[in-house]
């Protein structure tokens, strides 16, 4: 693709999701944010997130996903040194578009090994990257 067509295209199909607080006292995925995107032309398309969270206890495990459809693209698991200690996990993903038409459901999940798991801010960006 040339840089004149990357250029027309970048950036289309913008869309964000910011979440505020939200807990999760099960280990069961719950969702922190999403994203439905239209009917997608052929493409390659950047996914962007971040959680912000905390745990009640230190033994367990805070756990994130990301999944877009049904498949589980990233997944985190961080158990914490301790009670007040909060951290931000984040990154990216690159979803190829090859059919064209296909509309995707974006979830940002997250849950607690045990104990609660509080996520203070969360949130999805999706554009089209070429």
């Amino acid at each position: 693709m040339s840089l004149i067509k990357t250029l027309e295209v970048f950036g289309q199909n913008y869309q964000s999701s910011v979440a505020g607080s939200n807990t999760n006292a099960t280990a069961v995925m719950k969702t922190a944010t999403s994203i439905t995107t239209p009917g997608l032309t052929v493409g390659v398309y950047r996914i962007g997130w971040y959680i912000n969270y905390s745990m009640s206890i230190i033994t367990a495990d805070f756990q994130s996903e990301l999944k877009v459809g049904a498949s589980q693209v990233m997944i985190t698991r961080v158990e914490l040194s301790d009670a007040t200690t909060v951290q931000t996990a984040s990154g990216f993903y690159y979803l190829t578009e090859s059919t064209g038409g296909t509309v995707y459901t974006i979830n940002l999940n997250f849950a607690a090994e045990s104990g609660t798991a509080t996520v203070n801010v969360s949130g999805l960006e999706f554009w089209r990257a070429s």
